[in-house]
This record gives structure tokens, C-alpha cells and sequence, in this order.
């Protein structure tokens, strides 16, 4: 069952969809542990709009945002 539930959060986005990062940053930094992990200047981020690029499994997605920056992101937090 792991595996499954594993695969549907995977599937939450898929590339070129359109998604917004949340705006709250303790809950960011608290859901980017082991998830892609927070990294200096993803604050500037939150709130954005951005592209689902890819999705490297563990539920987290890789986003491009309109300034060409990609970042690694929990899909809980889009």
C-alpha cells in the first residue's frame, strides 16, 4: 500500500501545470525537511506562480518560476 499512496502523491501534478507555493514560511520549512530541503532565497518564492517541471518521486516537484529559477518543492506546500 506504500508503494501506491507513494505513486498517487507523485501524480499530483504533472509537467507544465501551473501551480502557487505557499505563503507561509515556518509550515515551508518545516514540509521542505527531507523533501527537497529549504534552501536560501526560496522565501523570495513563496506566494509565486510557477511550472511543475518534473517530479523526482517523494512527493516533492520541481518548479520553474518566470525568473528562470527552478526549485525543488513539497507538493503539500503548492
Amino acid at each position: 500500500m506504500g508503494m501506491l499512496m507513494q505513486a498517487l502523491a507523485d501524480d499530483k501534478f504533472e509537467a507544465g501545470e501551473k501551480v502557487v507555493v505557499d505563503t507561509d514560511m515556518a509550515r515551508a520549512k518545516r514540509l521542505q525537511l527531507n523533501h527537497g530541503d529549504w534552501v536560501s532565497g526560496m522565501e523570495a518564492y513563496l506566494g509565486m506562480e510557477g511550472t511543475v517541471q518534473e517530479s523526482p518521486g517523494a512527493g516533492v516537484f520541481r518548479v520553474k518560476f518566470k525568473d528562470g529559477q527552478t526549485l525543488t518543492w513539497n507538493g503539500d506546500l503548492l
